[in-house]
């Protein structure tokens, strides 16, 4: 049996001892065991969730047979991980990028809730220590290490590099997680606008400098955690001003670099296609997280974020497509897509476009200094 998330099992009339009942005995909810009849959901019930295998978006649940599977935020309580669900992803190796917060926390916690070894990154070591208690205890997996990463340093890109593949020789999955978004410009080290690099040029790097130890853990899986805000660079990829010297604003520049995730999938796609390789990119949803916190995106934003709160999705919510296409034997094989609710959809015409996905690619080997 196969759980994705963090659902509830009911018990009415299971085994004592049976599968059902063990699941139903992994979770917890405002501390106490959960068991019993729980309430029906009221959302629309998928009817192959139970039986089959179990990928679903956690928004989602399900009656079959006599158990309902329901989501948190039906009941409104918080449950969390408190041991290992499966072993379906024991022996595989996962690398998490900005895993210490938000939708990479919850994916880290998920994967190594199935047996995965994951490793995360932190650009802030104090934030990844606090992370990395935090996920072992709600994975129940000590199988899992935070090593530190500040995309916008090529260099700090390459140094953990190189540490990577010193004490791993493969790696199963790759998921391209951190992102930034600012309100005003600013450089890198590098002398690259920050949200550009940080969001495409850090993580174009990172994927290739690692191609050895994915080949070596092929069948492998890349994923590119874009956004549907791509669909706000209308126009595409504008090569003159990539670094977004002139008319700077902090959505739009952020659309543009969810553009380029896209394309970048697309390109690596193609590139890498026979490999064992694959590439994907994916939109989370509108998520509640740390993206754009600390007042990054000005007075207005901040105000604007009350209004808005109803209609955005938890960090654990916006995981799930991350979470299906790193677990899910239904994607093996699959490259090149956008998805969104874990189903591939189509993103914007811009995104289509692979002239333009082949000279970023070529932009980003000379700005990244790949030989």
């Amino acid at each position: 049996m196969t759980v994705v998330g963090c659902p509830l099992w009911c018990t009415c009339g299971a085994r004592r001892g049976s599968a059902r009942a063990r699941v139903t005995s992994r979770f917890r909810s405002r501390g106490r065991a959960v068991s019993g009849r729980i309430r029906p959901c009221r959302l629309e019930h998928p009817a192959d969730c139970f039986e089959g295998g179990g990928y679903f978006p956690l928004q989602h649940a399900t009656t079959k047979g006599c158990g309902q599977q329901l989501a948190p935020e039906c009941l409104g309580v918080d449950v969390r991980y408190i041991g290992p669900m499966s072993d379906e992803l024991a022996g595989k190796m996962v690398l998490i990028t900005g895993g210490n917060t938000g939708i990479g926390k919850e994916t880290a916690i998920a994967l190594a809730g199935m047996g995965a070894q994951v490793v995360f990154t932190a650009r802030n070591p104090q934030k990844g220590r606090d992370a990395l208690v935090e996920i072992r205890e709600r994975s129940g997996s000590t199988n899992v290490e935070v090593m530190a990463l500040d995309l916008a340093s090529l260099a700090s890109v390459r140094e953990f590099a190189t540490a990577f593949a010193a004490a791993h020789d493969r790696l199963d999955v790759l998921v391209n997680n951190a992102g930034s978004v600012l309100g005003k410009r600013s450089e890198t080290e590098d002398g690259y606008e920050t949200t550009f690099q940080v969001n495409h040029l850090g993580h174009f790097l990172l994927t290739r400098l690692l191609q050895p130890q994915l080949s070596a853990g092929a069948p492998a899986r890349v994923i590119n955690v874009s956004s549907d805000l791509h669909k706000r660079a209308r126009h595409g990829l504008d090569f003159d001003d990539l670094q977004s010297e002139h008319g700077y604003r902090g959505v739009r520049v952020y659309g543009r670099s969810k553009l380029a995730n896209i394309l970048f999938t697309r390109e690596l796609a193609r590139r890498w296609d026979g490999t064992g390789v694959t590439a994907n990119s994916l939109h989370p949803g509108v998520v509640s997280s740390g993206l754009g916190g600390d007042g990054d995106l000005g007075r207005m934003a901040s105000l604007a974020k009350p209004l808005v709160r109803p209609f955005i999705l938890s960090p654990q919510q916006g995981a799930q497509t991350s979470i299906y296409l790193a677990s899910s034997p239904d994607v093996e094989g699959i490259t090149g897509a956008y998805w969104v609710k874990s189903a591939p959809t189509s993103p914007a015409p811009a995104a289509q476009d692979d002239a333009a996905a082949r000279r970023l690619w070529e932009v980003s080997d000379e700005l990244a200094g790949i030989a």
